[in-house]
């Protein structure tokens, strides 16, 4: 019995490796098993299928998170709550971040699963609620949805600043601040904000720049309709069931037309990419032309991508599929349009980045905030409080004031 329980261990180790090592986090089980030193059928011994031994590992991440939140009484199901501090948020930070990084593989698996996995029902958001922590439907029904946004607005800040950390030490970056300053600069942005002026954009400028971020294209009919027949069939069927066969049927074609236009999957999601990359990068410019201050910017970030994102959410769907895949969609920024250069004419307008950011990062940041969020609304029931709260807004006043002003 040891022996089976240690090697049930040592598969659960090497898959949470698997997740450190690679960008993706749906890895093959004969991958695993040559990495644990077994057979493929010896896996199963200790896991009825992959599904199950996903579903434990969400499930180990959610007992660590919901753990450190209740013992903070942090985000916890009651109808009471202590007055958060300064101090009190904090120790809660330092705690997410030790438990990441003491578990590496935890946040190449949260990066890729928190708010959906392969299998309904298996988001490490829900295994947190059912673990007393004060999260998802019940912000609706208790008509706390403030709560919601800064229970996301945290968790999501976190995971990506921790996977950006992580990237640049991996890429052997020497200029890293110390865990501890780390820790403090999380903690300090989140609490704070960004805002260095007061008052901030008045209800003039924001129905002014609510109009110049209106965002209208002509929609490509053919990559439209192939891009919504994936991401309908990989919402439907998972990764496992998206098949040539399946998006052809959806489209009413034979599976022999789909190969006119692209050779493989891989090939069709990547060319759509790059496109959609290209044509959100430039509706983010060109909106961006308009901001003359941090919060300005911050503004326009946030309500140009929701406005575009609302009219084509299905590029959410596909670049999920793509990152569980392995395909490097920062390669794709980087290499095909020319990501890195795009935010220069920031500088000639002398706004200046808070700590912890340089442009590239900031718009990265907002990025995956609103496209987190608006992924989490089109796969929960909490798509009602996207339709009854300005999400933009609200992530606007958490970003520019952080935590502290919102109770």
């Amino acid at each position: 019995m040891a022996q089976k329980r240690n090697t049930r261990q040592i598969i659960l180790n090497e898959a949470f490796n698997l997740c450190y090592e690679s960008p993706k986090s749906i890895f093959s089980l004969s991958e695993l098993a040559e990495r644990v030193g077994i057979s493929k059928t010896a896996i199963f011994r200790h896991f009825k299928n992959k599904d199950a031994l996903l579903s434990e590992m969400g499930s180990l991440i959610a007992d660590g998170l919901a753990e450190i939140m209740r013992k903070g009484d942090y985000f916890r199901e009651a109808e009471t709550h202590l007055t958060e501090n300064y101090e009190r948020f904090s120790d809660l930070i330092n705690s997410l971040v030790k438990f990441f990084q003491g578990n590496k593989g935890y946040l190449g698996f949260a990066l890729n699963n928190r708010t959906f996995m392969p299998s309904p029902g298996k988001s490490l958001l829900k295994g947190l609620m059912e673990r007393g922590v004060y999260i998802s439907p019940e912000f609706l029904a208790n008509k706390t949805p403030q709560r919601f946004f800064r229970v996301f607005f945290c968790g999501e800040s976190l995971i990506y600043f921790l996977s950006r950390r992580d990237c640049l030490t991996q890429a052997g970056i020497s200029e890293i601040d110390s865990e501890e300053e780390f820790i403090k600069e999380i903690t300090d942005l989140l609490w704070k904000g960004i805002a260095r002026s007061k008052p901030q954009l008045d209800s003039k400028r924001i129905a002014e720049l609510d109009k110049l971020c209106e965002v209208s294209f002509k929609d490509k009919p053919e990559d439209t309709r192939f891009f919504t027949a994936f991401a309908e069939t990989f919402q439907q069927n998972g990764f496992d069931g998206l098949t040539v066969e399946r998006i052809s049927d959806k489209l009413n074609l034979a599976k022999s037309s789909l190969y006119a236009f692209f050779e493989n999957k891989e090939e069709f999601v990547q060319k759509m990419l790059v496109e959609e990359f290209s044509m959100i990068m430039k509706v983010i410019v060109e909106k961006t032309m308009y901001a003359e201050t941090l919060e300005e910017l911050a503004y326009v970030l946030l309500r140009c991508e929701k406005n575009y994102l609302e009219k084509r959410h299905f590029v959410l769907m596909i670049h999920y599929w793509a990152t569980q895949k392995g395909l490097n969609t920062y390669r794709f920024k980087d290499d095909q349009i020319g990501y890195n250069d795009r935010f220069e004419y920031l500088k000639e307008k002398n706004i200046q980045m808070p700590e912890l950011f340089n442009y590239q990062s900031f718009v990265g940041w907002e990025s995956s905030l609103v496209g987190a969020l608006k992924f989490f609304f089109d796969m929960t029931p909490l798509k009602e409080l996207e339709r009854i709260i300005d999400y933009a807004q609200e992530l606007y006043k958490l970003i520019i004031n952080g935590i502290e002003n919102q109770n």
